[in-house]
């Protein structure tokens, strides 16, 4: 009877028991949490807990949280399970969802996410991937603008850029890449999200973006009338007559989405700017129904519908006071 009392008194209760003890089987076998971050303490000094927790990463993700925080506390053991689990398909996302979005500890990653990212770009499940790259700030600078040149890779990427973690230099690379390196739904949603609230994305987009964001930005209903006003109101200003022609369809959507805010730049335009004239003129729709909302514009309209413009210009500004503009005169 004392023996067997004394085989109860010695079996382990509880995680912190465990621990102490170095008892990895109980660990193992008790699976929770808690037990499984109390393995990736001993695995930083015991060889026996690393092999439990990589085997264990194969179904439970709770591993490659040990190994994260393995690889904070910079212990040798963290990063090769991570780098494993990245390079395996079924097992990359639930690594990366892990890594700590900004962390410095991600630039040794960079080569590995942008790896997974590759292998996964045939479907959906790399959301986790593309935003821990987008994060990864300067580091990751040349494999964001890689992934956003490639095809295959571009509209994850643009998911993970438009990611509420992604980093300031994600963002720039989006702007700075040739204009077929965001020819993806995702990245014009992308560039959109970040004019609606980065004045300096707002500038680009009206001054350098190619006209087909501008045009997005006129069509999109949850880009806001107000941040379109301003694009304009700096696009007539800053891009050159050359250009009227690629933005006429552009800037008549935004006015037929947004003619109440759009009506005092377009007024502002044909009183103060006289090369954006026939671009205004195009894009007022004499027949429209929210050339109603154009009472500004109609004002300004009249003195100079008769000046110094083509022949097609002046009947369609003929047209927009005769019908579109009548209820003001």
């Amino acid at each position: 009877m004392a023996m067997i009392v004394s085989v109860f008194a010695c079996k382990t209760k509880s995680i912190a028991e465990a621990e102490s003890k170095g008892d990895v089987d109980w660990l193992e076998a008790d699976g929770s949490p808690e037990a499984v971050a109390a393995l990736g303490r001993l695995a930083d000094h015991d060889s026996k807990a690393v092999d439990a927790l990589n085997a264990r990463a194969a179904f439970d993700v709770t591993a490659y949280i040990a190994a994260w925080s393995a690889t904070v506390r910079e212990v040798a053991w963290g990063p090769p399970t991570l780098r494993a689990g990245l390079a395996n398909p079924s097992r990359a996302e639930d690594a990366a969802s892990v890594m700590t979005r900004k962390d410095g500890h991600l630039a040794a990653f960079v080569p590995d996410l942008e790896a997974a990212l590759v292998r996964l770009s045939g479907g959906q499940d790399n959301v986790a991937i593309a935003s821990v790259l987008a994060s990864a700030g300067q580091p990751g600078e040349l494999a964001v603008a890689r992934r956003l040149e490639d095809n295959a890779t571009r509209g994850a990427m643009c998911r993970g850029i438009g990611s509420p973690d992604a980093s300031a230099d994600a963002r720039r690379v989006l702007m700075r890449v040739p204009a077929p390196s965001r020819d993806n739904e995702s990245c014009i949603e992308a560039v959109l999200k970040l004019a609606t609230e980065n004045d300096a994305a707002l500038e680009w987009l009206a001054s350098a973006a190619e006209p087909g964001l501008l045009s997005a930005a006129g069509s999109h209903d949850d880009f806001p009338c107000a941040r379109l006003k301003g694009v304009w109101s700096m696009a007539l200003r800053a891009r050159p007559a050359a250009q009227a022609s690629m933005l006429t369809v552009p800037l008549l959507n935004a006015v037929k989405r947004c003619a109440k805010a759009m009506d005092p730049v377009l007024a502002d335009g044909l009183a103060r700017l006289p090369h954006t004239r026939g671009l205004i003129i195009g894009a007022v729709d004499p027949y429209a129904s929210e050339t109603n909302d154009l009472r500004a514009t109609c004002a300004a309209l009249a003195p100079v519908a008769s000046g110094q413009l083509s022949a097609l210009v002046r009947e369609r500004a003929s047209e927009a006071l005769t019908h579109g503009c009548r209820a003001f005169r």
